[in-house]
């Protein structure tokens, strides 16, 4: 859940730095600008960081065959593509499907996805809470439920729900993530778990952050907009049966 705040922050801070930073210096500057912070935040957490001390397994070709042989990895994959889709993706897509397909003003509607944001670091809070309480399977359960019923909503909610919508979407997308990844972290010993991210994350963004969002600028453009949305929720509800060839092993 901790995890979570930093994505969640990011989307709110990033515009304002861009043009705060942009104001003062060249697009090379503010570049320069994050990249000092990166390197100062490396060596931070190289000297006080808590990470483990073991190495991790390289990509070998039988570390891959063996994690391409574990049905919860390709389970986890389908789920984090989806979940990301319903954050990552449509927070690309809302703004848009807002002015266009609902006829908001431009400045309206951005204020209305920041201010969703901000709230999504609570939400974000309380989903790892609710793992910790209801267990993981169960969480992702109703996590998935919940934002698929939210995203189907922003599809066809009428006009004076919409602003109810795109705030309650957001913030419960955002739950999934604090248990993906503590299931993601037990589907897999832990000298392992650096390749089954690196595995598992970059095809989750490929998917969510790049075919979802891109297949809702399609429909749109063939004035089927909302027909995204409902589609992509639906696609969340039915995920929840994968749960079921999910096995998690005892820690």
């Amino acid at each position: 859940a901790i995890h979570e705040l930093a994505p969640n922050l990011g989307f709110v801070v990033a515009p304002v730095l861009a043009e705060t930073m942009s104001g003062c210096w060249s697009w090379r500057g503010v570049l320069v600008a994050l990249a000092a912070g990166s390197l100062i935040m490396g060596t931070v957490f190289a000297r006080f960081g808590a990470g483990g001390r073991f190495a991790g397994e390289s990509p070998h070709p039988r570390i891959l065959r063996r994690l391409m042989s574990s049905p919860g990895l390709w389970i986890m994959t389908a789920l984090f593509s989806l979940s990301i889709g319903a954050s990552m993706g449509l927070y690309t897509m809302i703004p848009l499907y807002l002015v266009i397909g609902r006829g908001w003003d431009h400045s309206w509607a951005n204020t209305v996805v920041s201010a969703s944001r901000m709230a999504a670091m609570v939400t974000a809070v309380l989903g790892g809470w609710s793992v910790d309480r209801l267990g993981k399977k169960v969480a992702m359960s109703w996590f998935l439920v919940a934002t698929g019923l939210s995203t189907m909503w922003m599809g066809l909610a009428p006009d004076r729900w919409m602003v109810t919508a795109a705030c309650l979407q957001p913030m419960l997308a955002v739950c999934f993530f604090p248990a993906g990844f503590a299931v993601l972290s037990q589907i897999v010993p832990a000298q392992l778990r650096s390749v089954s991210i690196s595995l598992v994350i970059p095809v989750g963004i490929l998917m969510g952050a790049g075919l979802i969002p891109s297949a809702l600028g399609l429909l749109a453009e063939h004035q089927v907009f909302s027909l995204g949305f409902v589609a992509l929720g639906f696609l969340l509800l039915t995920s929840v049966v994968l749960l079921n060839w999910l096995h998690l092993p005892p820690r």
